[in-house]
This record gives C-alpha cells, sequence and structure tokens, in this order.
C-alpha cells in the first residue's frame, strides 16, 4: 500500500512539489556519480587505479585533440594531418582497454545480477566463481590470440611513424592478460569468502 500512495502523492503532487523531488533524485544522482569510486580501497589499489584512469584519460584526451584540429583543418583550411588518423586508430585499443580494466576492477562491468539475486547466498558464491572464472578464460583465450597476431603482424611498420604497429597494439594483450587476471582474484575472493 505504500508504495501505491506514493506514487498517487507523486501524481497529485503540486509543480512546486514535484521540482523539489526532481531537484533531490539529482542532487543523489549526481552525488552519486562523483563519488570517490576507489574509496575504501587500499593505498597501492588506488595507485593502481589512478594510474590506469590518468592513461585513459590522457589518451582519451589527445583522441580528441587530434580528430578536433584534423577536422579543423580538413574543412577549413583544406589541408590535414594524415598521420593523426593512423594515431587515431592505433590509441584506441590502449583507451579502450583501460576501461575495461578500471570497470574490471572497481566491479563495474555489465553484468546481469536479476537471476543472481534470487540465489542462496551458498548458490550466489559457486554462481560468481563460476562466472569469474569464465570471464578469466574468455579474457585468457583474447590474449592468446592477440599475441599470435602481434607475433604474425606486430613488426610491421606503421605508414607514417615508421614504428612497429605492436607497439601500440599490444594494448590489446596486455589488457586482456590484466583483465584476466583480475577476474582470477575475484574468483579468489569468491572462494574466500564465507
Amino acid at each position: 500500500m505504500a508504495d501505491d500512495s506514493n506514487y498517487k502523492a507523486g501524481v497529485s503532487a503540486t509543480a512546486a512539489e514535484r521540482a523539489a523531488m526532481v531537484a533531490a533524485v539529482e542532487k543523489q544522482s549526481r552525488e552519486f556519480e562523483l563519488a570517490d569510486p576507489d574509496l575504501g580501497l587500499g593505498p597501492v589499489d588506488t595507485a593502481v587505479n589512478r594510474l590506469v584512469e590518468f592513461i585513459g584519460v590522457c589518451t582519451l584526451s589527445l583522441i580528441t585533440v587530434l580528430i578536433f584540429v584534423n577536422a579543423t583543418l580538413r574543412y577549413g583550411f583544406s589541408t590535414s594531418m594524415v598521420w593523426a588518423d593512423e594515431l587515431v586508430i592505433s590509441l584506441i585499443p590502449l583507451m579502450a582497454f583501460c576501461g575495461l580494466i578500471l570497470s574490471v576492477r572497481r566491479r563495474k562491468i555489465i553484468r546481469i545480477d536479476t537471476f543472481i539475486e534470487k540465489l542462496s547466498p551458498g548458490k550466489k558464491r559457486y554462481v560468481n566463481i563460476l562466472a569469474s572464472l569464465l570471464s578469466a578464460a574468455a579474457f585468457g583465450y583474447l590474449c592468446y590470440f592477440a599475441l599470435v597476431y602481434l607475433e604474425l603482424f606486430g613488426r610491421d611498420k606503421m605508414v607514417y611513424f615508421n614504428l612497429p604497429k605492436g607497439l601500440l597494439q599490444s594494448a590489446i594483450a596486455g589488457g586482456s592478460a590484466v583483465a584476466s587476471l583480475t577476474f582470477l582474484a575475484q574468483a579468489w575472493q569468491y572462494a574466500k569468502a564465507r
């Protein structure tokens, strides 16, 4: 009944009351979004997360600036930095895996909790262990094939920079390996928890 009365109160609220409710929800949402995601972690975990976050933000910033400047030059001045596209494409795996590593370490990766919440604590623990082990295996598999790819094509030179392509594409193998190890650590934590 309480839920129904709250619903009816929200429907029959005045414009000022609705505005106050919206403001309260916005304030809580903002506080949640701006809260420190590493609150309660140890200094080493916090430092690792901050370093990965810094690398990801710098990479995203560089990509944004390169695209903006190149688009401005191309459409405003009929010239461009032809090498910028190659660099942007090469930086995307690094940025993507920084985000992946952070989401796994902070346990913010998308997953479906609807079904697991209906399980008993013991079954929930085993399902979490199994899901973490399967995720570790999947990222280990990706890491293996990324290493095969790097072995085959990693020494190829970039067109404009004359650097090995594997230099920046190694982020796929490294990110996959770190994600796999992080999922293994999570499986271990679930196994230790009673």
